[in-house]
């Protein structure tokens, strides 16, 4: 159990707990409710399932390549992960399909 507190740090944990309360209020609205099935399809429409899955294949090459060298840490497959998701909704705005 103390390895899963020690993942995260304590801001992270905040956004984490922040992020969780502000989704389930989100759930209990009728209008947002609706409107987020309908962003839950478009996101997982043929078009940008082709383009999630080419940025993760080239975030998990370069992810390789460095794990190769002599200056890679693990610790850096979090930062990873958050910056390849917050890269992916970024890129939903500005996508024009």
């Amino acid at each position: 159990m103390e390895e899963i507190v020690t993942i995260l740090s304590t801001r992270e944990w905040a956004i984490a707990i922040w992020g969780t309360g502000f989704f389930v209020w989100m759930l209990t609205q009728r209008e947002i409710r609706k409107s987020l099935w309908n962003v839950i399809k478009i996101l997982l429409g043929k078009k940008l399932r082709h383009f999630f899955l080419i940025i993760a294949l080239y975030v998990a090459g370069i992810t390789m390549i460095f794990y190769q060298l002599p200056f890679w840490n693990n610790i850096y497959l979090k930062d990873i992960m958050v910056d390849l998701f917050w890269n992916i909704i970024l890129c939903e705005f500005y996508y024009k399909g």
